[in-house]
């Protein structure tokens, strides 16, 4: 059967909702160890092995072991490279007006993505997407299953110029790219978080009541990237505004001459944060797909 090994014991006593953002990340290194005292050789060029690109289209056992040796560096990101307009113009393959997807044929049925993945990934790469895989299903509904040939809709996972998805299930072979330097565990979980169906967390109907956006420092011609939806066209799924969401644009996004484009309106918050799902993305993603177990 499409199963992953994952050991999901202690998962009801997460207790998500009583657990700041640091917490919480505590918990799931707890339950998904890094184990960094083992320093695989990750430095030297991976060559493509003799396994053919058939092989590797899903991930595999491997693939999740070496994700519990992941280093440091690669747990932790920022929003400079998504949000870079010399690196590249956004994230979002298609502008769909969503922050939280209403329209129910763009979820994906019984929260199973089929996915394929591109063969040229390194060993490394593969981990890091492991390691992004491995949490959602600890912490969400969400799964991700290797695509049988029945599977019409489904993810392909490559990598291509930038980071960038889809915002939900659009149909057909759709691609979620994650260039040479978008694979991190926090970019990767970023770009998934569109596929399951999130818009960018500042795209809100509210979000002038929790930041200002600052638009003479946007860099022309990607003012579009600060749009806000309203209610007609999204659903925050009864959640507050968050600040520490994953899917938050830092304070510098597609910034002109390094000023700041994105300013909160609480003093001493972070903004763009892409080490880990907070906890509010965790009870979003439950919501959306009627998680009722992981909501407890």
């Amino acid at each position: 059967s499409k199963s992953l090994n994952i050991d999901k014991r202690g998962i009801s006593s997460l207790r998500i909702d009583n657990n700041p953002f640091s917490e919480l990340e505590t918990l799931v290194k707890n339950r998904i160890p890094l184990r960094i005292r083992f320093r695989p050789n990750f430095h030297k060029k991976q060559e493509f092995n003799n396994r053919g690109r058939e092989e590797r289209k899903a991930l595999n056992k491997a693939d999740f072991e070496r994700a519990d040796s992941l280093p440091q560096k690669l747990l932790n990101s920022n929003d400079f490279l998504l949000y870079s307009a010399q690196f590249y113009e956004g994230d979002i393959k298609e502008r769909l007006l969503r922050n939280a997807i209403l329209d129910e044929v763009l979820k994906w049925p019984n929260a199973i993505i089929p996915y394929e993945i591109d063969g040229r990934f390194s060993d490394l790469d593969r981990a890091v997407i492991a390691k992004a895989v491995k949490i959602f299903h600890l912490l969400t509904c969400i799964r991700f299953l290797p695509r049988n040939e029945s599977d019409y809709d489904y993810l392909y996972i490559t990598s291509k110029s930038g980071c960038y998805s889809s915002v939900g299930r659009v149909g057909g072979k759709q691609e979620l790219s994650l260039g040479s330097r978008c694979v991190s565990v926090g970019i990767v979980q970023h770009e998934m978080m569109h596929a399951i169906g999130f818009w960018h967390e500042q795209s809100r109907a509210d979000r002038d009541e929790y930041v200002t956006v600052l638009w003479p420092n946007i860099i022309k011609g990607m003012e579009y990237n600060f749009d806000k939806y309203n209610l007609k066209y999204i659903q925050h799924l009864e959640e507050p505004y968050d600040y520490h969401s994953i899917m938050h644009y830092g304070a510098y996004a597609f910034s002109k001459r390094g000023m700041r484009t994105i300013e909160p309106k609480q003093k001493g918050v972070s903004i763009g944060q892409r080490r880990f799902l907070s906890k509010i993305d965790i009870r979003k993603i439950n919501k959306l797909y009627g998680c009722k177990e992981y909501l407890r």
